[in-house]
């Protein structure tokens, strides 16, 4: 394991719906803007933060990804991009970091960040905090309207997850206190050493299991403000995002 260095899995295989048109042709990793593909800006924040190895997965429309990611790494050669080919089946958020699990486990710790999130977020001091408190996850949440939201109890350690639309709820262990519901941000923190508990299935998603280990695992959560925070993947934020001015867009991504 390097213990200097920390790794960053930005999710990229997803087919894109929600954008329809826009996912046509292209993965939604390719979907400009402000004139350059999301994935890129996604690198660049990253990267500006001190974090040069990235984990990639691909499997909607890969063959032009993979040729993107290709040129960018030859013009960014301080970089390096291992690239995850889902070629047959999503693995889903889960299945994804256990597929990777092979270079992930080679770093202290990774940062997850999905591939269509905009924000004026702190990679750095996020974790910098996640590290210094030893935790084994750490899930960015936020005050806002949803339809999905983790279930916290007074500490923010997670306990449970619950789906407002279907009713749905999952509580793990014995809660007392009333649980603060957070909505789930797109990004997290987590140790390669819980990649050792995955389950022996290939797809699964990643709340599930984290809920699964939260018993015997450091799983928390860290609220952070939302005034400047985009879910692109969605035709109103990214809409949004392509007439905010470029100097209020390049401030906001170029916060580290």
């Amino acid at each position: 394991m390097d213990t200097q260095r920390n790794i960053a899995f930005i999710p990229a295989a997803g087919l894109g719906k929600r954008l329809k048109d826009e996912t046509k042709d292209i993965p939604k990793a390719l979907v400009e803007v402000q004139g350059k593909p999301m994935i890129f800006w996604i690198l660049k924040k990253i990267s500006a933060a001190g974090i040069t190895d990235f984990v990639i997965n691909i499997h909607h429309h890969a063959d032009k990804l993979i040729a993107w990611l290709s040129e960018y790494q030859i013009s960014n050669s301080d970089i390096r991009i291992h690239m995850s080919l889902e070629k047959d089946r999503l693995l889903d958020t889960g299945g994804a970091l256990k597929k990777a699990r092979p270079i992930l486990e080679n770093f202290s710790h990774v940062l997850v960040h999905n591939v269509d999130i905009f924000s004026d977020f702190n990679v750095s001091s996020f974790m910098e905090y996640s590290i210094s408190q030893d935790l084994d996850a750490l899930l960015l949440v936020s005050d806002r309207k949803s339809s999905r939201y983790l279930l916290l109890d007074q500490s923010m350690k997670l306990c449970g997850w619950e789906n407002r639309n279907t009713d749905e709820r999952l509580i793990i262990g014995n809660t007392r206190n009333p649980l603060k519901a957070r909505a789930f941000s797109g990004i997290y923190s987590m140790s390669p050493e819980l990649l050792n508990h995955v389950p022996e299935e290939d797809v699964f998603s990643v709340i599930p299991w984290f809920l699964h280990l939260s018993n015997k695992h450091k799983i928390f959560a860290f609220e952070h403000d939302v005034s400047h925070w985009y879910d692109a993947g969605k035709p109103p934020s990214l809409k949004v995002l392509r007439e905010m001015s470029f100097e209020n867009f390049k401030q906001m991504t170029e916060t580290t």
